[in-house]
């Protein structure tokens, strides 16, 4: 399992035990780098890779159902050269990683 997507499963999990309920945009798994490949749909996955089906399509359909944004750094994206037609639907491309992370940041 991707240590970001288990993280934010368990981060989940946790506040639902709790008794609170996560708002979509409250938890956020931004992919880059090696992990970029995990942000293509299944087919685009696969035509691009040896025909292997994504292994993560499944886990982030899941991690969106439970609230969590999937963000793509759109320069790892661009890196890869894949385009935003080959994204699995519950990804979000973004500038950067780090844009991200610094106004998710300055946000609180």
């Amino acid at each position: 399992m991707h240590h970001g997507l288990e993280r934010a499963a368990r981060m989940v999990n946790l506040l639902v035990r709790r008794g609170a309920k996560p708002q979509v945009g409250d938890i956020v798994v931004t992919l880059h780098g090696p992990a970029t490949k995990f942000a293509l749909s299944e087919a685009a996955l696969a035509k691009r890779f040896e025909g292997k089906p994504n292994p993560k399509a499944e886990l982030i359909r899941q991690r969106t159902a439970a609230g969590v944004s999937v963000r793509l750094c759109g320069q790892s994206m661009v890196a890869k050269e894949f385009a935003r037609e080959e994204l699995n639907p519950g990804v979000r491309a973004d500038v950067s990683a780090i844009t991200t992370l610094a106004t998710l940041q300055l946000k609180g």
